[in-house]
């Protein structure tokens, strides 16, 4: 992948999106970060971070909606329903990524949920708990929209 995406740091839970942009996490002495670098002519561009509205020392795990206005992620935040929960941040009409909201039940239970995806059509989102694979509908996320965030991120 290149010099811009793999450094001497550590770069784990890569997921591609749609739109054909690259999210992880990169590890270091400083912390951890949140990142996407887009490809262009051949090649990864230095990572940009992410997330002004959440800190990447309380996420893993970026799943981007197949339409690029929702992210899924998993984190052990304060306030949580068990060891692991699943948050959905949206994306604004500037582009900026949103606070992140709990998915809340029936996903998040006092287990450890993760490892989310998107079908390909963005109809349902696939995630772990506790080592088993579970499916909902991609409503529940549109139900946690914030209004002002636009519609139709996931059907």
């Amino acid at each position: 992948m290149g010099p811009a995406v793999n450094s001497p740091d550590i770069e784990v839970q890569p997921f591609f999106s749609s739109d054909g942009k690259l999210y992880f996490m990169r590890q270091n002495a400083a912390g951890r970060q949140l990142l996407r670098a887009s490809f262009l002519d051949g090649q990864f561009m230095e990572p940009v971070p992410l997330g002004a509205g959440f800190s990447p020392d309380q996420v893993s795990g970026p799943c981007v909606s197949p339409d690029g206005r929702a992210m899924i992620l998993h984190s052990r935040m304060e306030g949580g329903f068990g060891s692991w929960d699943l948050y959905a941040s949206f994306k604004d009409a500037s582009g900026n990524w949103g606070e992140l909201v709990n998915l809340g039940e029936p996903v998040n239970t006092p287990g450890s949920e993760g490892n989310a995806t998107f079908s390909p059509d963005g109809r349902f989102l696939f995630f772990t708990r506790d080592g088993d694979i579970y499916w909902v509908s991609a409503r529940i996320i549109e139900e946690l929209r914030p209004k002002e965030a636009g519609k139709g991120a996931s059907r």
